[in-house]
């Protein structure tokens, strides 16, 4: 093989390198934008939580929706939960069937978070003592004794 084959083929290798080069950055970019955009619109979403009973249950369905989706958020997720589920028991009326509902999808949300994730226990911990100190409850009523031991067993004992 001559020189100018060899220079040829060198050259040919370092042009395919950089083709596939460029592909992959330009897709590694397009998920990039993909992902931020996606960022975007669940934080932009959650303001609903400023809302009352059904802004909470859009946004409690629009956490649920993207819960796995975005590790990233776990964090804000865990918090948003537990201070949406406190307000709902020391302010609102979990006997409203939406509320009753939404606090029914949080503590579903917040029992999936692995136990091993100790950094949220302190957020779990103030629900669960505002969830035990919720007192007398009318006969009758959605929020039993039966129904609060449920949630605090639920949260308590996060999968493994």
């Amino acid at each position: 093989m001559s020189p100018q084959e060899t220079a040829a083929i060198i050259a040919g290798l370092f042009g395919l390198v950089g083709v596939i080069s460029t592909v992959v950055i330009a897709c590694l970019g397009y998920f990039e934008r993909k992902r931020n955009s996606l960022l975007d619109a669940v934080l932009r979403e959650l303001s609903r939580f400023a809302g009352g009973r059904q802004e909470r249950n859009i946004g409690v369905s629009i956490v649920g929706h993207f819960w796995g989706q975005v590790p990233e958020l776990e964090g804000v997720f865990v918090r948003l939960l537990t201070n949406q589920g406190i307000y709902i028991i020391a302010e609102g009326d979990p006997e409203k069937a939406h509320e009753f509902s939404n606090m029914e999808r949080i503590v579903w949300l917040l029992a999936s978070v692995p136990k091993s994730k100790t950094e949220y226990d302190q957020f779990y911990k103030e629900l669960i003592d505002q969830l035990t100190a919720r007192k007398a409850m009318p006969p009758g009523t959605r929020v039993t004794y039966a129904v609060i031991d449920n949630w605090v067993d639920r949260l308590t004992k996060r999968r493994n």
